[in-house]
């Protein structure tokens, strides 16, 4: 019975477009992945050091190498195909004109999107408040690369939304891999993670930039544990190989980006093991569409930080929500170890972001954070910070 019923959803609509009223029903996710409870936080705070102080959210007037992190994004109405007009740098442009609230010296995005322009059949039907399915144009893809969002983490569960894409008679993870392969091309500054089209899916990426007179190595890897197996995604199955390829690679920083259902507590785990076995330094999560726990770790190397999920960013189908965080690492230069961290809370909005009226202090966090109200664009912003 339950084979007859898969192969029937995947018998769907070739095209589907939805009225204006129908979106308005469509944005939303299960009340239960928000709402279960994470694995609990240690029961012991960590002190934060005295300076520096708040350090200024322009990367360009401190010496520290900045490092941003965002949630969930795309830009995509369910269901919907052809793709709609590619606008996710103007809505960036909206959010924050002059780029400095979510724009540092390198910037990481998990993007919840086939990228591609038309799906002839989708991986599931559109059923109101349960199904949802995303395909963006690649022409977002380098309005965000414009802007400095060069770091795309792409294991999750939606970019395999599209079972054929019309335009290339391939699935969502070929067909996203084959854009992405030729906007590199004509911006090679562009890394992904996540998918791939052979069988290098668990390679750690490697970033190298010269960063006010700082030569920085990065290695960064994508990992989903909503599923088992994943023909061409990292998923629960590859979490051995993915830190075993993180311990053999030698970089100054590491960092593992990872998208989890309801239960973090694979995240929390396989994150750990990041830090500990593979010497690893940040974790950034995403998927339960709110943020979640702030955890500290350490290893031979010093102090870690695991983010349980940095909530939303910028997609016009998530449900408007204000829990949400941009993450923010900053490096000293000379030690390149972490000096400060900071979280600042925004809200998802439909098509745009705009500042939110929750304080990120709330969050359940092993951190003794420092509140902090900024100002940036004339718009003001909740902030916190912790100094190790």
């Amino acid at each position: 019975m339950n084979k007859i019923i898969i192969a029937t959803t995947l018998a769907v609509l070739p095209y589907t477009t939805f009225s204006s009223f129908q979106r308005s029903l469509d944005f939303g996710e299960k009340e239960e992945q928000i709402t279960l409870p994470s694995p609990p936080i240690g029961s012991k705070k960590i002190a934060s050091k005295n300076k520096p102080g708040f350090i200024n959210i322009d990367k360009n007037t401190t010496q520290y190498i900045d490092i941003r992190a965002y949630g969930d994004s795309g830009w995509s109405w369910t269901h919907e195909s052809p793709a709609m007009i590619a606008e996710f740098g103007k809505a960036l442009d909206t959010f924050s004109p002059s780029g400095e609230i979510y724009r540092g010296d390198i910037n990481f995005i998990n993007w919840e999107s086939t990228v591609g322009y038309t799906c002839e059949q989708w991986h599931a039907p559109y059923v109101r408040g349960r199904s949802y399915a995303f395909l963006a144009e690649p022409e977002n893809v380098i309005q965000a690369i414009d802007r400095g969002i060069e770091n795309f983490a792409l294991s999750n569960n939606h970019t395999r939304d599209c079972v054929q894409n019309l335009d290339t008679g391939m699935n969502g993870q070929l067909t996203t891999v084959k854009y992405l392969e030729e906007i590199k091309n004509t911006h090679p500054t562009l890394n992904f993670h996540g998918i791939s089209s052979g069988d290098d899916k668990n390679h750690i990426k490697l970033i190298r930039k010269k960063i006010k007179g700082v030569d920085l190595t990065i290695a960064f890897a994508s990992y989903y544990t909503g599923r088992d197996r994943c023909p061409h995604s990292v998923c629960t199955e590859d979490a051995d190989q993915l830190i075993s390829n993180f311990k053999n690679t030698t970089a100054d920083l590491k960092i593992l980006i990872i998208h989890t259902m309801s239960d973090q507590s694979t995240l929390v785990e396989v994150g750990s093991r990041f830090i500990e076995e593979a010497e690893g330094n940040i974790v950034f999560g995403s998927g339960p569409h709110r943020w979640k726990p702030i955890r500290h770790r350490n290893n031979s190397k010093g102090d870690a930080i695991i983010f349980d999920s940095l909530g939303n960013f910028l997609h016009p189908s998530m449900a408007a929500q204000s829990k949400n965080i941009i993450a923010r690492i900053l490096i000293d230069p000379n030690s390149k170890k972490i000096a400060q961290v900071q979280a600042i809370s925004v809200r998802n909005e439909l098509n745009t972001v705009v500042p939110s009226e929750i304080s990120p202090t709330v969050i359940n966090s092993e951190f003794e954070f420092t509140s902090k109200d900024l100002i940036s664009d004339e718009k003001s912003f909740k902030a916190m910070y912790f100094n190790f």
